[in-house]
């Protein structure tokens, strides 16, 4: 519920402190690196801003279109979500098109779009853990998957 406030303590933030340059989104590219080999990694951008407007609690979220405009303003929110679209839109119709030659690829056609809405909630950077499991465990299923159809011999009926 918290995610137009956000928004408004964002565009404050990079009125008042400026852009990031593209900083939250590198902590949150690399994720997977730790703190302890990389100090002054990007904190959450919830809590950055939480920590800008002076607010006691820190669990806030930092909703997608906030990210980008906190990374480099207007053109990097506009890249962003024109780049966004276009991706989900591609991947929406090769998912399509793969559940109707295999039912099994349904599983990540059906949970994508749930967890599409915690990656536009925010923070991106407490998003990305689990959505990179997700995008490897599907590569990981069709890559077995190719491995066993190309194993199996091929019927011919006379």
């Amino acid at each position: 519920y918290d995610a137009f406030g956000q928004i408004v303590n964002i565009v404050a933030y990079v009125r008042d402190e400026g852009t990031t340059n593209g900083r939250q989104l590198a902590g949150a590219a690399l994720f997977w690196v730790p703190r302890s080999s990389w100090p002054n990694k990007p904190r959450d951008s919830g809590i950055l801003v939480a920590d800008y407007r002076g607010y006691s609690f820190r669990n806030l979220s930092a909703p997608l279109v906030g990210e980008f405009f906190l990374n480099g303003g207007w053109k990097v929110l506009l890249v962003g979500m024109g780049l966004l679209g276009f991706g989900l839109r591609r991947l929406d119709a090769r998912l399509v098109s793969a559940t109707a030659r295999a039912p099994g690829n349904g599983a990540l056609a059906s949970l994508l779009p749930f967890y599409l809405i915690i990656v536009l909630r925010g923070s991106l950077l407490q998003s990305m853990a689990g959505l990179s499991v997700l995008a490897l465990s599907a590569a990981f299923i069709a890559g077995e998957r190719r491995r066993t159809t190309s194993r199996l011999p091929s019927l011919r009926i006379p």
